[in-house]
């Protein structure tokens, strides 16, 4: 079987070679070509300016100096209100995962889709934070999990089974969940160790009924194509547990 992880942020327009098209992105381009290389190189070479980056960008985005939407806007781009850009990002997207489900089905393997949340759809709360604190613009869908309906009616239209994990994380506060440390002071989008476990758990539970019936079909056409031997027919062998 293979697993697709798809992140909200991962809902791009996507060129025939895979790459992304970012119009309008404010830090993308010629113009900030050396002065983007001379940031990551101190992002990988320099703990003190890695922390002081963080701590300041966040700050930058809260305090108005930067707009996230702008900066970051790719990264929510299913959550804003509808574009041009959010069209084609969606037909983009979704036609680039149809590919993916027709080469491994045309191997002969099965797919499911895991669909990861966002922070600000977990609640009104945390809606309100990322409005009030970073000043971000989102649509009307986001609290109803609109992306995740429109993910879900795509994999009833292919066959292919989903994994939403937008009401298991809804559990659990959102500080659990979501990846934070010293250097990391928010990311809505990338789980932290508990949020994979939860995520690990829930994937789990979702396909252990198709695990036990694969596992029962081929014990039962090994039996089939053996030797009959004479001994009371032995049970599905044991399914085994993310913990």
């Amino acid at each position: 079987m293979i697993l697709v992880g798809l992140a909200l942020n991962d809902i791009l327009v996507y060129s025939e070679s895979g790459s992304i098209s970012a119009p309008g992105a404010q830090w993308q381009g010629r113009r900030f070509r050396w002065t983007r290389q001379f940031n990551r190189f101190l992002l990988r070479h320099s703990q003190l300016y890695l922390f002081c980056y963080a701590r300041l960008k966040s700050a930058m985005y809260a305090s108005g100096i930067l707009d996230v939407g702008k900066v970051r806007g790719l990264d929510f781009v299913t959550l804003t209100p509808p574009s041009a850009y959010q069209k084609e990002a969606w037909e983009s997207s979704l036609r680039m995962l149809a590919k993916i489900v027709a080469f491994c089905r045309g191997r002969g393997y099965r797919v499911g889709v895991v669909v990861f949340p966002m922070q600000m759809q977990l609640s009104t709360e945390e809606l309100q934070l990322y409005h009030n604190k970073y000043h971000l613009r989102l649509g009307d869908g986001v609290l109803s999990g609109e992306p995740q309906q429109r993910l879900r009616e795509f994999a009833a239209i292919t066959g292919v089974t989903i994994v939403d994990l937008l009401p298991v994380y809804r559990v659990y506060h959102p500080e659990e969940v979501y990846l934070r440390n010293a250097m990391i002071p928010s990311d809505p989008s990338h789980p932290s160790v508990k949020g994979n476990q939860i995520s690990a758990d829930e994937i789990f539970r979702v396909f252990k009924p198709s695990l036990i019936d694969s596992i029962c079909t081929r014990t039962e056409d090994r039996t089939q194509n053996s030797e009959p031997v004479a001994s009371p027919p032995s049970t599905c062998a044991p399914v085994w547990s993310f913990r």
